[in-house]
């Protein structure tokens, strides 16, 4: 059960740096 918890914790930081990757390229891409 932590375990999962432990994990899901990961997801989120994952697809938070997903998300600001995504909006540095994005940016670097319309300059």
């Amino acid at each position: 059960m932590e375990l999962m918890a432990e994990f899901l914790e990961i997801s989120q930081q994952v697809r938070e740096i997903q998300d600001s990757l995504k909006a540095e390229l994005m940016e670097a891409l319309g300059e």
